[in-house]
């Protein structure tokens, strides 16, 4: 099996941040609040959950760092879910400066990290702080898109979709992959699947069509 380094990882989640970034600095305040990709979210939607992951991700690391656990949101999903429609109505200057801060905080977590600590348990699925970082990386690069400032699904690099489910290279997410990626705790999103469905990038370079979202077991809607 063919899995993603650490030091790749990391430079991964410096690149999806920086385009989070850059997407979310074209972006005016009439734009954040017009529809993103995902049904019944607007831009600012997709923003808040955005700083939220980023910042929920970043206190796993800061709690396991002092040996500690920690719940991914506070209140749970009931709670991430308040959260996010409280801070979705936001202007532009106050997403921004929530996602870059969120942003800054989750990497300096990561960026203080020695090799050891990756293997450090945290309470976020019952991994460790080597899945947080996967997932932090596959919601960064799968939101990007979903903001629909004309990153679309081709964008997704088959490598982050692999390594959200540690697959061998060239190998696409199957039943039993998925069953095994959503036991546990609810997680922090919830639709990997459309965005995997949406991709239509092959790993060798030909377009074709991918999946179609109901094609992948119906445990996908549950996975991010």
């Amino acid at each position: 099996m063919t899995e993603i380094t650490t030091s790749a990882l990391l430079a991964e989640l410096h690149k999806s941040a920086g385009i989070v970034t850059e997407v979310v600095a074209k972006l005016d305040d009439a734009a954040v609040k017009a529809p993103s990709e995902l049904p019944g979210w607007s831009r600012g939607h997709v923003l808040a959950h955005i700083a939220g992951i980023a910042n929920a991700m970043a206190r796993q690391l800061e709690y396991a760092a002092r040996g500690e656990t920690v719940d991914i949101y506070d209140g749970g999903y009931e709670g991430r879910t308040k959260a996010i429609e409280l801070a979705a109505g936001r202007g532009i200057a106050e997403h921004r400066d929530a996602t870059e801060a969120a942003l800054g905080r989750a990497l300096r977590a990561f960026d203080g990290l020695v090799e050891s600590g990756w293997n450090t348990r945290i309470s976020f699925r019952n991994g460790t702080v080597l899945d947080g970082g996967l997932a932090l990386w596959r919601e960064l690069v799968i939101h990007a898109t979903d903001l629909g400032t004309g990153r679309g699904p081709e964008t997704l690099e088959p490598a982050v979709l692999r390594a959200s489910f540690r697959l061998p290279l060239g190998q696409s997410p199957g039943r039993s992959e998925v069953r095994s990626a959503t036991t546990g705790p609810a997680p922090d999103c919830h639709r990997l699947g459309a965005a995997i469905g949406r991709h239509q990038r092959h790993d060798h370079g030909h377009r074709r069509m991918a999946r179609r979202p109901d094609a992948y077991p119906g445990e996908l809607a549950g996975f991010c």
